[in-house]
């Protein structure tokens, strides 16, 4: 519902708006409480205000729900010498000393074995990451995460979350090919502040798309559960469909709109005062980043917990380093963040964290969730340019 002016105003033009509000027109049943599978999200992003329904909730079927929920291998995968060729419409997997390479009718797909990272995604001839696909579990420190750090200075303590990902032991790499042709690749990681493994399944579908499917449960408290990557910067705009247009939130998004939103990634950052963690959208359900004319990645929600996701012009240890805004630097390539969640803003005392319960990652309590990867096709002219 939005509320706007009927004609010109000496304050604002005809079309203003006053006040918007959105809700749920119903509460779902039990049985309708099921976790969207990658069938059913739009196949056609310029479909997605479709999805009117807003739900944080994670059902507890999760496990068995999710098309990202894996089972555990039964055997070990085959050599490491030879590709393996398989018959037409099926995917062919090569695995050597160094990783599993999956390759379709038009893509190809890297998994490197050290750390279980993708390292490459090509779609034709033409390479889609600047990085390698990481887990990540840390956030650039907040103003108000520093806490009584921001008034006795050496109060202020490394985050040991910051370098966690980096440290993680790679215990086991498995893959198979499931029978409709589509290949799994498994990764277990040990970390130190992990109370069990690190779990990351990949899956590749002989049209192209990667479904990353990512569970822990940590030993502490979490700053955030996600992934990041660098992509080329010739992916300057970030279209997206949850809350926006400005950055929200878990405890900071009522007064973002769920709509379809779009912006050049310089203008995705929110310049604090302070170079911090920023730019965060809530509630999303897919995003994409595209050149000029819309074509780039695409990212969706493939477990029904919707997305946390946000973009930078420069890398997540510019933005560290920095102590004043014009020290960041404008990369080639342009950071991106895929998150299941990471923990509120806080702020109810100033200059002070005092962070509700219901917007922590407490330790303990497993984190899951699952996004997929694949072509974005867009047609800018017909995206919303939301100006609420």
């Amino acid at each position: 519902i939005i509320f706007t002016l009927r004609a010109n105003r000496p304050w604002a033009a005809r079309g203003h708006v006053l006040a918007w509000e959105q809700f749920a027109l119903f509460e779902k049943t039990s049985s309708q409480k099921q976790i969207q599978s990658k069938s059913a999200l739009p196949r056609d992003p310029q479909k997605a205000l479709e999805l009117t329904r807003v739900s944080n909730r994670e059902p507890k079927d999760f496990p068995e729900q999710s098309r990202a929920r894996k089972r555990q291998f039964d055997s070990e995968a085959p050599g490491n010498k030879t590709p393996r060729v398989m018959p037409e419409n099926c995917l062919a997997v090569g695995e050597s000393l160094e990783g599993i390479e999956i390759t379709g009718p038009d893509f190809n797909l890297m998994v490197e074995k050290e750390k279980g990272e993708i390292t490459s995604l090509t779609f034709g001839k033409e390479e889609q990451l600047a990085s390698p696909l990481r887990p990540n579990f840390w956030r650039v420190t907040t103003c108000n995460d520093f806490g009584a750090g921001n008034f006795i200075s050496f109060l202020k303590r490394e985050n040991p979350w910051k370098n966690a990902a980096a440290g993680r032991k790679t215990l086991d790499i498995k893959w198979r090919q499931k029978p409709a042709g589509d290949v799994e690749v498994t990764v277990r990681s040990a970390l130190k502040l992990g109370q069990g493994p690190l779990i990351i399944v990949y899956t590749a579908s002989i049209d192209g798309t990667i479904e990353i499917y990512s569970e822990f449960t940590p030993a502490r408290d979490l700053d955030r559960f996600g992934m990041q990557l660098e992509v080329p910067g010739r992916y300057g705009r970030m279209t997206w469909f949850g809350r926006g247009p400005h950055e929200t939130m878990e405890d900071r998004k009522t007064g973002g709109l769920i709509a379809l939103h779009s912006l050049p990634v310089e203008e995705v950052c929110h310049n604090y005062l302070y170079p911090q963690e920023n730019g965060n959208r809530t509630d999303v359900r897919w995003m994409a980043v595209t050149d000029e004319n819309g074509r780039g990645l695409l990212f969706k929600d493939a477990a029904g917990t919707l997305l946390n996701v946000s973009a930078w012009p420069y890398s997540m240890e510019d933005l560290a380093e920095a102590k004043h805004i014009h020290e960041l630097p404008h990369r080639d390539n342009n950071t991106l963040n895929i998150d299941y969640r990471q923990k509120g803003a806080g702020g109810d005392l100033p200059g002070l964290l005092a962070l509700h319960d219901e917007y922590k990652l407490k330790k303990g309590i497993r984190c899951r969730y699952g996004f997929t990867i694949s072509r974005a096709k867009l047609d800018l002219r017909e995206v919303n340019h939301t100006d609420l």
